[in-house]
């Protein structure tokens, strides 16, 4: 529990301090703040009505400047005259003067912030640039040769610090599950570590102890003071003397990244506010006077809009259970939150309207999902165009690598109600059987005479005329398209080849060949060439075999970490899905890692078993593949797989035991005309290196104005339900945001939830599709993805073992049912397949 420091409220300007200590007095009475506002009855109290008014924590000196030069800017022109500040020694008091509305606005650290959501309705206004991603890290002495953290004392800041204690005792001890001793400075408490002096300390003692054998071991504190120190501007800290531990016995200690300061108003208090969020995100840094402002506060080049996913970690070092209750503040919807009486359902959020029929449906992308979504929409008889720019349907099913091909059984890939019948059962097709079934598919439901192949789109633009929404999607032929609704589905693996940085610097010296695995086409051209393969999914493996097969003299897979397989058959015996794809399986996931948002389930109750039992899973696991020495994920198996999931029979085991296949781990530090430096000083000989690195979402085509509303993140585009933009009415996302081990039947079921939800026969009702209720889902799941899942690119999709809760919610919005067994045991023990949810997508369906 953090200790209440002492408190004591200061004016925005020396004149007003005796007027602020009777505010302050009242306040400790019970009575509301008093303060002067910029234009005041001299010697009268101001109006706590007409003043806007601001707390800050006064953890330097330099704040009452900083404030005193913002309130001027402020009063004089920004546009918001009644405006003014008072600081407080400690954030705890800062908190309960919000909540006891004795100010406006809190400009909150993060603990302070995550404090007043769990108390009360509250709305954020925006952050510094420089308040995103705060991050910390562990350092030690630079001669020490420490090979472990297990039983190392380290010091740290504050404790009530979340960059210098909270968060990397959280992440070393609860995440990393390192048995170590974090002891913390305890200096400037309340001020949640802004003055840093704790840290600043713990690298003194770090320094000072060399000698002692009672001497700690290391330190954690925030990047931005190790960066401080490296530049010299610690004067006590000889950074020389000290190195950062990135990683001890092949276990990477990087830290989770986490938001710092934000402005923070109560939810009833909005329209008071909201010229303040005005003339804030309206300060210009290239005028000089206003630059000179926002460097004092540390601004780089500008205050950023309010978001709550970089709190989630900071939630779970406070152990809080839950998700981020705070919303994000929306330019001219202060009326909405104030009161719901204001603005009518329907035109609140215009994700509710409905579609009549005839209405025209414009979609981008024809694999899959693009085929399901024409034959949703045409049921419900709208009018539809698909654009495809390859020269064919499938997606990346059309044409990829050598060897590509579903890494599970057809019946985990199949339509629901069209059977694959181009491979046997539990046969892992070959990508042109996958693209045979397809194309049989689409002309089975005629879908093939919507799709306008050769077509790629350029650019896409909305109009929102009068309240009525449509879009115009620009192909590259020059031609224009209008339509009623828009849907996205591209795929998750078919926008752009990534290529990591390294990738174009081998054109400078490297004699042989780079390529994307999408362009390994034909293995032959690994004959009698030693390749090199980078990446660590299937693909990858997929590139080593197809080498290897094709008589490649040597073959190397290169990966930054070592990652768990699942077994296709487990102890050789049972089918992987059988464990895994029932409710059963399901629920012992869950009881491991927390239940999906939203979903049904009492799993939580079975988490103290779960350690051993995953603890037993993984030493199968390695048993069974061979998992050894640096080959052994230090990662857990349920974690890892929603950072790198992929299934594999014994065949990739026997290329690494026959020596067909070296498995090293490691980053590409530089190319050599013949092969690659890496990280760690080894050096690899290569003639071919195959970048099997993955995709990059596109959203290139869409304007700057629906990219800053979709608030893409680093981990992805978070969406409600996985389809929907809160932001962004009359657009929607199917089979390209959302990934799980059906995805045929992810994206038909999709297709369909849309189709009858734009057709009014869904169990959906207005209130679900208002905006804030659209938001608190999409923030319920970040936050739940975000306390658990390896942080990678495309988190905000990653469904997976949870597939059956999320088909669950989607068929309960449709009015079906979601138990799809024809007994409790088959339900509950049996393994789904993508049959069992025949008759659902193209037919009836009911209000």
């Amino acid at each position: 529990m953090l200790l209440q420091a002492k408190s004591f409220l200061a004016s925005g300007t020396t004149a007003r301090v005796a007027a602020a200590r009777v505010a302050a007095a009242t306040a400790n009475r019970g009575g509301r703040a008093l303060t002067l506002a910029s234009r005041h009855t001299l010697f009268q109290p101001a109006s706590m009505r007409e003043t806007v008014l601001l707390g800050c924590v006064s953890y330097d000196p330099s704040v009452g400047e900083i404030w005193g030069q913002l309130k001027s800017h402020f009063v004089d022109t920004g546009g918001v005259p009644n405006f003014d500040y008072v600081l407080f020694s400690n954030y705890e008091q800062q908190v309960r003067a919000l909540l006891d509305s004795h100010i406006d606005i809190a400009w909150n650290g993060p603990i302070a912030h995550v404090m007043c959501e769990e108390r009360a309705a509250v709305v954020s206004l925006g952050m510094r640039d420089v308040d995103r991603d705060f991050e910390s890290v562990c350092v030690t002495r630079a001669d020490a040769n420490l090979t472990s953290l297990e039983g190392a004392r380290l010091l740290a800041g504050a404790s009530d610090s979340p960059q210098g204690y909270l968060i990397p005792k959280h992440h070393l001890q609860r995440v990393l599950n390192i048995n170590c001793m974090i002891v913390p400075n305890d200096v400037d408490l309340g001020k949640h570590g802004d003055t840093a002096t704790g840290e600043i300390i713990a690298l003194k003692r770090l320094m000072d102890d060399a000698n002692d054998r009672n001497s700690f071991h290391g330190a954690v504190l925030s990047r931005m003071m190790w960066d401080r120190a490296i530049a010299g501007l610690l004067p006590s800290i000889d950074a020389q003397k000290l190195r950062e531990i990135v990683s001890v016995n092949n276990l990477q200690l990087e830290m989770p990244t986490f938001d710092h300061c934000q402005f923070d108003v109560l939810e009833s208090n909005l329209p008071k506010v909201e010229g303040f969020y005005s003339a804030l995100h309206s300060m210009d840094y290239d005028d000089p006077k206003q630059q000179q402002i926002m460097k004092l506060e540390g601004i780089r080049r500008s205050w950023e809009k309010p978001r709550q996913e970089g709190y989630a970690i900071v939630r779970a070092a406070l152990g809080l259970s839950g998700n981020s209750r705070a919303k994000n503040f929306v330019p001219g919807t202060a009326k909405r939150y104030f009161s719901s009486n204001t603005v009518p359902s329907q035109s609140a959020s215009t994700h509710a309207r409905l579609l009549p029929p005839q209405s025209r449906v414009g979609v981008i992308g024809c694999g899959v999902a693009g085929l399901q979504v024409i034959r949703s929409m045409k049921a419900r008889g709208y009018e539809v165009t698909c654009f495809e720019r390859a020269d064919d349907i499938g997606g990346v099913w059309r044409s990829n690598y050598d060897g590509f091909g579903l890494q599970v059984g057809k019946q985990f890939f199949e339509m629901p109600d069209l059977e694959m019948t181009e491979a046997e059962w539990q046969e892992l097709p070959s990508g042109a059987k996958v693209q045979a079934y397809i194309k049989r598919f689409a002309k089975h439901f005629d879908l093939e005479s919507s799709v306008q192949t050769n077509t790629a789109v350029e650019r896409v633009t909305r109009n929102d005329s009068r309240g009525q929404l449509s879009w115009t999607v620009h192909t590259q032929d020059g031609k224009d398209y209008t339509f009623d609704y828009l849907v996205v589905s591209t795929g998750m693996y078919s926008s752009d080849p990534f290529m990591p940085e390294q990738f174009f610097s081998a054109s400078e010296t490297f004699s042989g060949d780079v390529i994307h695995s999408s362009q390994f086409l034909d293995a032959q051209i690994a004959k009698n060439k030693r390749v090199l393969v980078v990446g660590g999914g299937k693909s990858a493996t997929d590139c080593c075999a197809a080498s290897a097969g094709a008589g490649a003299e040597s073959v190397t897979l290169l990966q930054r970490n070592s990652h768990w397989p699942t077994p296709l058959y487990i102890a050789g015996l049972i089918p992987f899905q059988h464990v895994f794809l029932s409710r059963l399986g399901q629920a012992l996931v869950e009881a491991k890692v927390g239940v999906y948002p939203g979903a049904r389930s009492a799993a939580s109750r079975l988490r103290p078993f779960m350690g051993p039992i995953f603890g037993l899973v993984e030493i199968l696991f390695a048993f069974q593949l061979g998992l050894r020495g640096d080959l052994r994920p230090k990662i857990g198996v349920v974690e890892d797989f929603y950072g790198y999931a992929q299934v594999q029979d014994s065949s990739f085991k026997e290329l690494r035991d026959s020596g067909k296949v070296q498995v090293k781990l490691g980053e590409i530090q530089e190319f050599t005309p013949d092969g690659v430096h890496t990280k760690k000083d080894e050096f690899i000989e290569t003639d071919l290196v195959i970048f099997a690195t993955g995709w990059k979402k596109d959203y290139s085509f869409f304007e700057t104005d629906v990219k800053e509303l979709l608030d893409i993140q680093s981990d992805g585009l978070y969406l409600y339900k996985r389809m929907l933009p809160p932001a962004v009415p009359g657009l929607a996302f199917i089979g390209s945001e959302a990934a799980t081990i059906f995805n045929c039947t992810c994206s038909g079921l999709q297709a369909e939830w849309l189709a009858r939800k734009l057709a009014g026969i869904s169990k959906l009702q207005n209130n679900d599709l208002e905006y804030e209720a659209m938001v608190a889902e999409v923030l319920a799941f970040q936050t739940y993805a975000r306390s658990w899942m390896p942080p990678t690119s495309s988190r905000s999709a990653l469904v997976l073992l949870h597939q059956l809760h999320y088909y669950d919610q989607l068929l309960r919005d449709m009015g079906e049912e979601s138990s799809r067994k024809s007994n409790i045991v088959a339900e509950y023990l049996g393994s789904y397949y993508s049959r069992d949810y025949n008759g659902i997508i193209g037919h009836g369906g009911h209000a």
